[in-house]
Order: C-alpha cells, then sequence, then structure tokens
C-alpha cells in the first residue's frame, strides 16, 4: 500500500493507536469514532497495527483491549 495522503487522518489514526497502546483498544476506536474514522479503517489499524501502511512494523499486543502497564 502506499502511505496515507490525507495528513488529518493519518494524524489521528497515530494518536488512535498509540491511545489504545496505553489505555486499551476501546479509547483507541471511541478517539477514531469521535474524529468520523470509517469503521472498516479503525478496525484495521487498531486490531493489525502492524499491518498499516506506509508506517514502520508495530508489535502491539492489542488483543486484549487492556491498558499496557
Amino acid at each position: 500500500m502506499k502511505p496515507r495522503t490525507d495528513r488529518l487522518t493519518a494524524a489521528h489514526v497515530d494518536l488512535a493507536v498509540s491511545l489504545a497502546a496505553v489505555h486499551g483498544i476501546a479509547v483507541g476506536a471511541r478517539e477514531l469514532c469521535e474524529r468520523g474514522v470509517a469503521l472498516e479503517l479503525a478496525r484495521r489499524v487498531l486490531l493489525r497495527p502492524s499491518a498499516r501502511r506506509g508506517r514502520r512494523r508495530l508489535d502491539l499486543d492489542l488483543s486484549a483491549g487492556q491498558p499496557h502497564q
């Protein structure tokens, strides 16, 4: 995939993935929903952050949906 050209959405996604890593997947999902990000995109980036387009690979474990400590 090519890097995202919509920089605003990319920023929202970056924030949501970071929030999910710290506070749980529900917080990241809420952030994307409030910003109007499409459900399919939100699902992909939060459930498979390592598959994000144009980004370095991330190995976050968000499967439990619990905050990382």
